[in-house]
């Protein structure tokens, strides 16, 4: 099995909106296309490290939805990309807050 087909498997267990699931394993599979197979023994990237980054980016980008939707009436799609990312900020709340609780 890939290392692709195992992180999916993983995905599908998160606390997340079938909706997010699915985008989720899109995008690997994507990724998977676009970079070539994912292969975790040779890349060297600190994957904990970019996740925590970018899950602080989320919960920012979050938080501009809500404050445009707060200002604006908020577009269908604005309000469809907003439920969706409200989704996964809650993932990372979750996800900060077993880090912080395992240290």
């Amino acid at each position: 099995m890939s290392y692709t087909d195992q992180v999916c498997e993983i995905v599908v267990e998160l606390p997340a909106t079938p909706e997010t699931t699915l985008v989720c394993t899109e995008r690997l599979m994507a990724g998977e296309e676009s970079y070539g197979p994912l292969d975790i023994t040779t890349d060297q990237r600190s994957y904990a490290k970019e996740a925590l980054e970018e899950l602080y980016d989320a919960i920012n980008y979050c938080a501009m939805a809500v404050l445009r939707a707060r200002l604006h009436a908020a577009s269908r799609d604005e309000q469809f990309f907003a439920a969706r990312a409200a989704d996964c900020a809650r993932i990372a709340w979750e996800i900060e807050f077993h880090r912080q609780a395992t240290r």
